[in-house]
């Protein structure tokens, strides 16, 4: 798996070679400042840019004709609360708004033509007492398959530990 940096200079594509994904980060509900991020009160995401901060379908549909999985992240370090002294919160807005973020990135995903979400929530210490927004989000989320043949979102089955089956979309919460 390799990640793109949306802030990074656009690759060629051969630079995944090796690689069955690739994931673009990070999709946030913050605009970027310092020494604070302004954090979107009601968690709105809007959709990311792939790479060199500007959208690019072609290097996407690239990949995917390449046989690579592309996959969107949501969340990161800048969305708050990853290290001591960290003054951003915007995972704070998020919290209670499930369903909305789900739906947000359902879109999203849906209009990028993209093959699945990767939560990455890094909380301060493996005691953090917000985790379960990563699990809620998962859960919600581990139900839906993208069916590019159709272009629409399907149920799955799912494990007896909650989590996705099939090789349709790649979904973690990494802590």
């Amino acid at each position: 798996m390799a990640y793109l940096g949306n802030w990074q200079s656009c690759p060629t594509a051969q630079l995944f070679n090796h690689y069955s994904h690739v994931v673009i980060a990070f999709a946030v509900s913050y605009t970027s400042g310092l020494p604070k991020h302004e954090c979107s009160t009601t968690c709105e995401i809007d959709e990311p840019p792939v790479c060199n901060n500007t959208a690019n379908q072609a290097l996407i549909q690239e990949l995917q004709a390449a046989g690579k999985k592309v996959i969107l992240s949501f969340g990161g370090a800048g969305m708050g609360g990853s290290w001591a002294g960290d003054v951003n919160d915007c995972w704070e807005y998020c919290f209670g708004r499930e369903t909305k973020v789900v739906n947000q990135l359902t879109q999203i995903v849906r209009d990028m033509g993209l093959d699945g979400v990767d939560i990455v929530r890094t909380p301060k210490g493996r005691a953090a007492t917000r985790y379960p927004i990563c699990v809620n989000q998962l859960n919600l989320l581990s139900s839906l398959t993208f069916d590019r043949t159709t272009s629409t979102f399907m149920r799955t089955a799912r494990t007896d530990r909650g989590l996705p089956r099939g090789p349709r979309r790649k979904l973690s919460c990494v802590i």
